[in-house]
């Protein structure tokens, strides 16, 4: 899920942000690595589909967090549709919007599914996903008794505390959850914060001789064309190298910020991409993990594209199966440790949901058109673009117009 390249991509003062529209709700595999492309605007549409908070002024203390209410069910609640898309010239910049801290962690109705998933990739490629540096567990226990505090206030429904104070019920899942982390192992601690929030995380910790943050701790079972241990105690700059313009353009304005933010600050950030395969969790490397990939012509057994000639035929394409793949970056700082987390959140959006909406369709065509020189050949256009851009035109259509959920099943 998480790609700290993807850090990279905006950041500016709220106060400049543009308000734009977001809806409540391919690249080839060789080159889905890199393919994030960043999210500009904030959308609002009126809609019956849940929309993501607009963080407008109220006498509510935005650093408090208040029970969600009785009213709230999670199988009933809708997973929030983002669409941050620009028609226009892509341009590498950060820009995050301030949250209240009640939307830091969130629960719906792919919350169960979602947690199964991670259950089963977090056991099955540990070494690929999950890390932590020894030297910083006191960082990730910081987390994680932020995280279930958080969980406890929030959702007191769902996640209720034992009588003698030792245990946290998750009566969603029917998992206890210890109090005290000091005595678990800390791979249980990681495994623990990895199944009972949707949110994959990572914890970028201050290095004194370096002058800079560095990854110290990561779990990101939703990962999207890469192995997220390869960055793990890497620097900010050096994670960043392979991204074009970053140090002329996007390292001083990240430290500023990183510097600037406090435990009781909550931004959040959604970058984009296109996702042709079925899995939520993909390493990348099919000649390593073959069994890891699953293409979105993988049931129906044949391959639309002639890999002799290039040609697509997009007329056995189920577009159902083709996403466009959105993820919510969530930042704050711990308390004492004064270490940066971030909690991402993914979200998948067929195209032909995408297809019927016209005025956000026609934004992502020209978002797409965007994308020109380094920054295409860095995000693999060439290898999607043919696939995607005449069926988001209406030049082609595919095997269906009809909105199929898919069922994630790895």
């Amino acid at each position: 899920m998480l790609d700290l390249l993807d850090l990279n991509i905006l950041i500016t003062e709220v106060s400049e942000l543009e308000t734009s529209t977001v809806i409540s709700g391919v690249s080839l595999a060789v080159a889905l690595s890199c393919l994030s492309i960043a999210l500009v605007r904030q959308f609002k549409l009126k809609t019956n589909i849940r929309a993501p908070p607009q963080n407008e002024k109220s006498k509510v203390d935005p650093n408090k967090v208040t029970p969600i209410g009785d009213n709230f069910k999670w199988d009933q609640e809708k997973p929030l549709v983002y669409r941050p898309y620009r028609d226009g010239d892509y341009k590498m910049s950060m820009a995050l919007n301030k949250i209240n801290k009640n939307d830091w962690i969130l629960i719906d109705d792919k919350y169960k599914k979602y947690s199964e998933l991670r259950a089963q990739v977090f056991d099955q490629y540990t070494k690929e996903l999950v890390y932590c540096n020894k030297n910083y567990r006191d960082d990730l226990i910081e987390f994680y008794d932020e995280v279930l505090q958080f969980l406890v206030n929030r959702y007191p429904n769902y996640f209720i505390k034992s009588k003698d104070g030792t245990t946290i019920s998750n009566t969603i899942l029917n998992h206890k959850l210890p109090i005290d982390a000091n005595e678990l192992p800390t791979m249980e601690i990681m495994k623990i914060l990895s199944i009972n929030i949707n949110e994959d995380f990572v914890i970028l910790c201050w290095d004194e001789k370096l002058e800079e943050y560095v990854l110290r701790c990561n779990s990101t079972c939703f990962a999207a064309g890469f192995i997220p241990t390869e960055n793990v105690n890497k620097p900010l700059t050096k994670i960043h190298k392979p991204v074009p313009g970053y140090k002329e353009n996007l390292k001083f304005p990240m430290s500023k910020f990183f510097n600037r933010i406090t435990s009781k600050d909550f931004y959040y950030r959604v970058n984009w991409f296109v996702m042709p395969f079925l899995n939520l969790c993909y390493l990348g490397d099919d000649e390593k993990y073959p069994e890891n990939l699953k293409t979105f012509y993988e049931d129906s057994g044949e391959n639309p594209i002639n890999l002799g000639t290039g040609e697509i035929d997009h007329s056995k394409i189920d577009y159902n199966k083709i996403f466009i793949r959105s993820e919510r970056q969530a930042l704050t700082k711990l308390p004492k440790s004064k270490s940066i987390v971030m909690v991402v959140r993914t979200y998948c959006y067929p195209l032909t949901q995408i297809r019927k909406e016209e005025e956000i369709n026609d934004k992502l065509i020209g978002a797409i058109n965007g994308i020109k020189g380094d920054l295409a050949k860095y995000k693999g256009k060439e290898g999607w673009q043919n696939l995607v851009l005449p069926y988001l035109k209406g030049e082609v259509n595919g095997l269906t117009d009809e909105i199929i959920e898919y069922d994630f099943d790895r």
